[in-house]
């Protein structure tokens, strides 16, 4: 993550990363969180949500399911909770996404921003892929090839 661009990374299953990012920002919290875990993982994000944040919850991972908080955290401190899914975009509203698939391809021919490879598996080896996903350590996009 520092190699590319992060400022400070917090390991969540070795530190609380609500309570070092409230250290980290003297209590004013961050103003925006993507969370691709959910859970008890957005529940520990809106303990370090700032005044008028957002965190956006883009993907279902947590192995506990369902998150619940609190919703005068969300009225008294102007934080917003938005949920997000690409495919939900594409069957709904696909020009979104196709606009939103164009800038990013014309900024990956233009070498402004790269994809990380986490891992290369050759199809047979489909289930082996999956494997490194679904345990959570992979880094990257992890690409299947024929």
């Amino acid at each position: 993550a520092r190699k590319l661009g992060a400022d400070e990374v917090i390991n969540y299953r070795e530190q609380a990363f609500d309570t070092v990012i409230n250290t980290l920002t003297n209590h004013k919290g961050v103003d925006l969180i993507c969370d691709s875990i959910a859970g008890k993982t957005s529940e520990q994000g809106m303990n370090c949500l700032a005044n008028f944040g957002r965190l956006i919850i883009f993907g279902h991972t947590s192995p506990e399911g369902a998150g619940e908080f609190n919703s005068q955290m969300l009225h008294k401190q102007n934080r917003g909770v938005i949920g997000y899914s690409s495919g939900g975009h594409r069957s709904a509203r696909p020009e979104k996404i196709q606009s939103a698939a164009k800038a990013v391809l014309d900024l990956l021919a233009e070498g402004k921003i790269e994809v990380s490879i986490g891992g290369h598996f050759q199809l047979k080896d489909a289930a082996k892929a999956h494997e490194l996903v679904e345990s959570r350590r992979s880094v990257g996009k992890v690409l299947l090839e024929p």
